[in-house]
């Protein structure tokens, strides 16, 4: 799925139906990437994820819950991406937490001056404005230390512990979605402590032209 995600879909460079956002780095990466969809629903992205994955993580002896607030507006986003990021994140989850917890998908609408963020992803947030449907996959495993936060999403960087090496690796695709999502106008960060689960986030704004940010 890594690959799918980074891949091309063939869509003319030349072509944008979108002016407003011509001029904005990420723009130019949604076209590669056929990311050009407009006014999805993040809650049948959400529901798709959660039956694709609940047979993996009912083997695995894991609860999947979904708990998404009523009446989310529609988002500016590809639905098939948004599919792609979602699934890494509850694909991790599942890896790297042990039989008998839970797994918790949560949506809510938040506007940009309300996010809570560590530091570290604090200027990652600065760019956001406006309100936009935040996304967390919430788990009971082993979590991560805080110096290894930005290193999550770096595709340069390994995280290496016994924990990680035990559990077979440090995550799918977590560079990649945050590349997907900076291209959509959103971000990603994390929040954890170690051997008491993480919670990935990810917002991305409203059907609303007023969110679009100019770089």
């Amino acid at each position: 799925q890594n690959g799918n995600a980074a891949g091309t879909e063939g869509h003319n460079h030349n072509q944008n139906p979108h002016p407003e956002i011509h001029t904005h780095a990420g723009a130019r990466f949604l076209r590669l990437l056929g990311c050009l969809g407009l006014g999805g629903c993040l809650g049948t992205v959400i529901d798709y994820v959660k039956l694709s994955l609940s047979g993996l993580a009912k083997e695995k002896g894991l609860n999947l819950i979904a708990e998404e607030s009523s009446d989310l507006p529609l988002i500016y986003a590809d639905e098939h991406r948004l599919e792609q990021v979602l699934t890494n994140l509850v694909s991790n989850a599942i890896k790297f937490t042990p039989e008998g917890k839970t797994i918790t998908i949560r949506s809510h609408l938040a506007n940009s001056k309300e996010l809570c963020v560590h530091d570290c992803f604090k200027d990652d947030l600065l760019r956001l404005s406006g309100n936009y449907v935040v996304v967390c996959v919430e788990d009971e495993g082993i979590g991560l230390e805080e110096k290894d936060f930005l290193r999550a999403f770096d595709k340069f960087a390994q995280i290496e512990n016994s924990l990680s090496r035990k559990s077979g690796g440090s995550g799918l695709g977590l560079p990649i979605a945050k590349q997907l999502l900076e291209a959509h106008n959103g971000a990603i960060w994390c929040d954890s402590e170690l051997n008491k689960g993480a919670r990935f986030y990810f917002a991305i704004p409203v059907a609303n032209a007023d969110v679009l940010v100019t770089l």
